[in-house]
């Protein structure tokens, strides 16, 4: 009577591992589906943003192996660089914390389809070590780039907001003008505060100084996180300006001043800061 008692409870307990692995095995594949839908989700057309920070400290060794490999893959993918990170970057710091050790890069793909497949290819796989190696990743994650739906998750109002969108400038064509933007990441979990009276009194003097949003962070906004640490529940928004001069006349402005604390007092900040575009002198440091 024993034997049987322990022999059916050896089969009850295969049985009840097996389910457990298929049940695990379901759920990758859900998750996985589930991946494959919010990218077949978000609009075609849309800029896909890879959003990079590395600790990069002085006399480090060679990033060209990486560079030269690299970046043919990305600019075949249809990557370009929007932020070169390297260890003479300036960064103006506002709010919030960042280890001055780490520098900021952003690269922008025609899609997040486009930028997922590079990053997840068998080719820059192989390559990636030659940065890694050298210089340790803060963070890296992919996040689509801002539509007008976005508002929908952060504001409760939405009938009266700019339409204005990510536009070519007539200053990227010239390879002399350098653009500055605005980087913020702020703590905004489920169920924060609506941010309706701040977005209302603070996109006017930032759209008359010549700012226009990028990227729009949210709590429901989807990041693909790649490598180092991301709190989940920090959004990211970056603004783009015509110059630093622009940009810091915004935030210094006693009318942007006076508004600020209708985010800041319900929103805590992760990091802001303010840091300039890219131009061919950028790419020549950071083949180094």
């Amino acid at each position: 009577m024993k034997k049987i008692i322990i022999i059916v409870f050896v089969a009850s307990s295969i049985l009840s591992c097996r389910k457990k692995q298929e049940k695990k095995e379901d759920k990758m594949i859900n998750e996985t589906s589930q991946t494959t839908e919010i990218i077949q989700e978000e609009e075609k057309g849309v800029p896909a943003y890879l959003v990079a920070s590395s600790f990069i400290p002085e006399g480090h060794a060679s990033l060209k192996p990486y560079y030269d490999t690299a970046h043919k893959l990305l600019e075949a993918a249809g990557g370009e660089t929007i932020i070169a990170g390297h260890s003479g970057q300036v960064r103006h710091h506002f709010e919030g914390e960042w280890n001055e050790g780490a520098a900021f890069t952003i690269f922008k793909f025609p899609s997040m389809e486009a930028l997922l497949g590079f990053w997840n290819s068998e080719e820059y796989q192989k390559v990636k070590h030659l940065r890694t190696d050298i210089v340790p990743p803060n963070f890296t994650f992919a996040t689509r780039g801002f539509i007008m739906a976005d508002m929908e998750n952060y504001l409760d109002d939405t009938d009266n907001i700019s339409s204005k969108e990510e536009n070519e400038s007539e200053e990227e064509s010239n390879t002399n003008i350098r653009s500055a933007y605005l980087i913020a990441s702020s703590f905004m979990p489920e169920g924060h505060p609506a941010l309706d009276d701040y977005y209302h009194a603070a996109h006017p003097p930032l759209e008359a100084a010549g700012g226009e949003t990028i990227i729009a962070g949210s709590s429901k906004q989807i990041m693909h996180h790649l490598e180092g640490n991301w709190n989940k529940d920090a959004a990211f928004t970056v603004f783009k300006f015509p110059t630093m001069e622009a940009l810091l006349e915004f935030w210094n402005s006693e009318e942007y001043q006076k508004i600020k604390h209708l985010r800041t007092d319900r929103i805590k900040p992760n990091f802001t800061f303010a840091t300039e575009g890219i131009l061919p002198v950028d790419l020549e440091r950071y083949q180094k």
